[in-house]
């Protein structure tokens, strides 16, 4: 098992501010945590879990790397 994290250092590995990640616990929502006793604790693997899933698809902008005769219409995938 790796070394578990504060709030504080999961915070930092997120990006996000030590009050955010309290604000989603109250909400039950975030990366999942462990309370032991009065401690919160983050496990690393969590917190990538909870990023990866937060990845959102896009899509290439119309025209991007096409031809001068495209109409600028939505391309399926290729």
């Amino acid at each position: 098992m790796q070394k578990l994290l504060n709030t504080v250092q999961a915070a930092e590995i997120l990006g996000l501010r030590p009050n955010t990640l309290e604000i989603w616990r109250h909400r039950h929502v975030g990366p999942k945590y462990k309370k032991l006793g009065r401690r919160v604790l983050y496990d690393p693997a969590d917190l990538a879990e909870f990023a990866e899933s937060c990845t959102i698809l896009t899509r290439r902008p119309s025209g991007a790397g096409n031809s001068a005769s495209d109409d600028g219409g939505e391309h399926g995938p290729e």
